[in-house]
């Protein structure tokens, strides 16, 4: 499978878009939000178990408002 290269505004990527991609770009979206989210708050270390629990909250905040941006989803679920 060739994934396209894209080129997105962060705050714009609805979570709508989460069920709607290749699991491989859905993926890259959760990992990268997840970095971004983390680069935010400072954070330095990463706890499998921890950030697993945080992308599953944001995943899920995600599947009850897929208009909901998915910065929103993961910023909420960082807290």
């Amino acid at each position: 499978m060739t994934l396209t290269p894209r080129v997105i505004q962060i705050d714009q990527v609805k979570c709508a878009e989460l069920q709607s991609v290749a699991d491989k770009k859905s993926d890259r979206l959760l990992v990268y939000f997840n970095g971004y989210v983390d680069g935010m708050r400072r954070h330095t270390v990463w706890d499998e178990r921890q950030v697993g629990e945080m992308v599953e909250r944001a995943v899920n905040y995600c599947k009850a408002n897929p208009s909901e941006s998915l910065l929103s989803a993961f910023t909420r679920a960082s807290r």
